[in-house]
This record gives structure tokens, C-alpha cells and sequence, in this order.
């Protein structure tokens, strides 16, 4: 959809338009699961070093080969990062085949209300996670007939070498529709996810972004607590055509 439907936004700075595409992170944004893939870090752990294994504090928005490459190092885990990307992603699966992870609050009716109302707007996901536990992940934002809500599954472990903090998988995202940032709408919620969402020069909403730093939510069109308020955001613009 294109549109001269504008907005200005919360800074006063930039006009928002109705977008061709909505991009949305996986984890924070659409479901509950950080706890689960930190979780399964510490299941590594204490296979590499045992009772030596640390309790590390909960970190929002890691990509798996940074993390490892760092934590390998630290602790002198035996194996590279992307082995122990492996290591962690079998321990992750075993959790979310047993149980989807919960979704977050307005996630699947905002979807569900993009879905319906404009057919025809790209809906995907941009996650730091390997795409099998996007799949697993995402298994409850499924149409009646059992297909996914969304066009597409963007892994910044997969599809990329570079992950979020870096701009890659959204620009990955938007090469692959041939979509410029100024048609993109990107919704993000942990400090290196908006890092690479505003990098990659889109549109970004900061939602639910209780724990980023605000250096960078003052750098988003707005901020937001559920995903609904996305989906009213674009309810109004279309007024405007």
C-alpha cells in the first residue's frame, strides 16, 4: 500500500506514512520467551563446567554467536560460537516443542486486526534467533486453517552473518520484498534490537521497551506498550487517505 497518509511523530521531527511493510522482533514484542532462551544459556553452562557453572543475569535482545563468542572466552567453554549456538538452540527446541512460549499482551489480536483489515501489508518477523525457534516459537499466531499470520520468518542467525545489534537481518528483510526503510514500520523492544532497527533507517516503535536504554527511544517514531497500539496507529493514518 502506498499512501500520502501522514503523521508527525512524538519528536516532531518526522512524518509518518502508512507503510508497505510491518516488521516485527520475535521475542518481547510477539511472545513471552527470553526467559526460556536464557534458560537454555544456562543449560550449556553447567554442561561445560558443571557445579563451576555461573548464574548470569538475564540479558534482553542477545544474538547467539556474540553471546558465545564472549562467554566462551570468558569461561574457556570448549567450543566455537557456532557449536555452541547448536548446544544451546537443542536445549531451547526441547522447551518450546513441549510448549510454545506465552504471547505477549495485544500480540496475536493486533496481528490478527492487521491481517484482516489490510491483506494486502506485509507482516514479518526480524528475530536474533536461529529460524527452527522462530517456528516453534510462533506456532499460535496461525490463521483458522492453520497458516501463519505472517509472510515471513527473517533469522539473524540464518539469513545473515551479522546479527542484531547490526542493521543486517532488517535489511535482509527489506531486500527480499525490494522495499526501501521510508515503506517499513519496525517494532522493537530491547536496546540492540532498536540499535539495529533505527540503523537500518525504517520507521521503529519502540514497544514495551521497559528495559532499553532511552538514549535510543528517543530516537523511535513513538513508544508503545502492547502491539495494539500499532494497530490503532495505522487504523488512524488510513482515516487519512
Amino acid at each position: 500500500m502506498t499512501s500520502v497518509a501522514t503523521m508527525t511523530d512524538s519528536s516532531g521531527s518526522k512524518a509518518l506514512s502508512l507503510p508497505r511493510a510491518i516488521l516485527f522482533d520475535m521475542d518481547g514484542v510477539l511472545v513471552d520467551s527470553e526467559v526460556l532462551h536464557w534458560e537454555s544459556v544456562h543449560g550449556v553452562l553447567r554442561a561445560h563446567l558443571g557445579a563451576e557453572a555461573p548464574l548470569l543475569k538475564q540479558r534482553v535482545g542477545w544474538g547467539d554467536h556474540d553471546l558465545w563468542r564472549e562467554l566462551g572466552e570468558r569461561y574457556s567453554l570448549n567450543g566455537d560460537p557456532y557449536s555452541l549456538t547448536e548446544e544451546r538452540g537443542t536445549i531451547a527446541m526441547s522447551a518450546l516443542r513441549a510448549s510454545p512460549p506465552p504471547k505477549m499482551r495485544g500480540a496475536l489480536e493486533a496481528i490478527i486486526g492487521l491481517r484482516e483489515e489490510a491483506p494486502e501489508l506485509i507482516l514479518a518477523v526480524v528475530s536474533a534467533s536461529p529460524k527452527d525457534q522462530m517456528i516453534q516459537s510462533l506456532r499460535g499466531f496461525v490463521t483458522p486453517a492453520g497458516d501463519s499470520l505472517f509472510n515471513d520468518l527473517f533469522s539473524g542467525v540464518d539469513d545473515t552473518s551479522r546479527n542484531k545489534p547490526h542493521p543486517d537481518p532488517y535489511l535482509v528483510a527489506m531486500n527480499h520484498y525490494q522495499l526501501s526503510p521510508k515503506e517499513c514500520w519496525i517494532a522493537e523492544d530491547s536496546s540492540a534490537g532498536l540499535t539495529a532497527a533505527i540503523a537500518s533507517e525504517a520507521s521503529v516503535f519502540a514497544v514495551g521497551a521497559h528495559f532499553a536504554d532511552p538514549a535510543l527511544i528517543i530516537h523511535c517514531a513513538k513508544e508503545m506498550n502492547t502491539l495494539l497500539e500499532i494497530l490503532d496507529l495505522w487504523r488512524e493514518l488510513r482515516k487519512g487517505l
